[in-house]
């Protein structure tokens, strides 16, 4: 399956219209709202155009967990950082810098437990 993201709407476009891919999702904040209007058009071109406001992300380590809130996000959408360790289980002061830094990107730090069968989830290991 060939998904090819999209930053913006003219990107969006070039994407449909060269028919660059069988899905385009649609990774900017009006794509929800831009959606019907693209939708339409890749029906059009045998596109399907996509657009989620949230990703999954299944995280092994306070480590890999740490890591990946240092970088930049590269999408506007929130992540859901689903941890399949025990959190508590971590130093207290590394706790409270990955919970700060989540707030602060706009994530969502969650129990693994509560991860039903994700579409097109991402991991963080090390």
């Amino acid at each position: 399956m060939n998904i090819l993201q999209a930053g913006s709407k003219e990107v969006a476009l070039k994407l449909i219209e060269g028919q660059a891919a069988r899905i385009v999702e649609l990774d900017y904040a009006d794509g929800a709202i831009d959606q019907f209007e693209l939708g339409r058009l890749g029906r059009k071109c045998g596109v399907a155009v996509l657009h989620r406001g949230q990703e999954v992300i299944i995280v092994q380590s306070i480590r890999a967990l740490r890591d990946g809130l240092k970088s930049e996000k590269d999408t506007y959408r929130q992540r859901h950082l689903y941890c399949m360790f025990d959190l508590a289980a971590c130093l207290p002061e590394e706790v409270k810098w990955v919970e700060s830094r989540a707030a602060f990107l706009g994530d969502c730090i969650l129990r693994g437990e509560l991860l039903e069968t994700p579409y097109n989830a991402q991991s963080w290991a090390h």
